[in-house]
């Protein structure tokens, strides 16, 4: 539970830096960006579990930048010694586009993952019980796909398919997002 705290920590503290840019909306010339956008997605979802995340995203002309974490957890609540969770803290970069009122990106990136997990065992005689295992940090291939609809100059709604490879639990998810920050054009 502490290293979650520290990553999810830390990935915060290296992305506060983008949350003061403001900058021109488009070179009228050719209609490129060439505004420095960023933004804020808060998503809940599912990966077979629930799965909670959120994304700060920096867009400068066609790429992007993003710094997030996802947390995967069964039922309980809290995580709890015996639930089965999994985390994610990763760096992601990727291109996309826009128009007035939609944004797509596709990123790929590398990032940390770990998390607990039962694991169930059975006997000769059919009987069977469970065991945790926990897996501590261990180096990851995250990646995203993520469109949406801007409906004010700071405020949009969307959906991102998500997912982590790793050597331990990977997993892939889809996820409703609430973005917030700086998306008008």
């Amino acid at each position: 539970m502490r290293k979650i705290i520290i990553f999810f920590f830390i990935s915060i503290l290296f992305s506060t830096p983008v949350l003061g840019d403001t900058f021109d909306v488009r070179n009228q010339a050719n209609h490129t960006v060439s505004k420095k956008l960023w933004f804020l997605n808060v998503s809940a979802g599912t990966t077979g579990k629930h799965s909670f995340g959120y994304d700060i995203t920096y867009v400068t002309n066609k790429s992007f930048f993003t710094v997030g974490a996802i947390i995967n957890n069964d039922f309980s609540f809290a995580l709890l010694p015996g639930s089965d969770y999994e985390y994610d803290v990763h760096f992601l970069y990727g291109h996309g586009g826009r128009t007035y009122y939609f944004l797509f990106s596709i990123s790929g990136g590398i990032g940390l993952a770990g998390g607990e997990t039962e694991k169930v065992v059975f006997s000769p005689a059919n009987y069977y019980s469970t065991i945790n295992c926990n897996f501590g940090p261990v180096v990851s291939l995250p990646f995203q796909l993520q469109l949406f609809l801007r409906l004010t100059s700071v405020h949009g709604i969307g959906v991102k398919i998500h997912g982590n490879i790793n050597t331990k639990e990977s997993f892939v998810g889809i996820h409703l997002m609430v973005v917030i920050g700086n998306i008008l054009d």
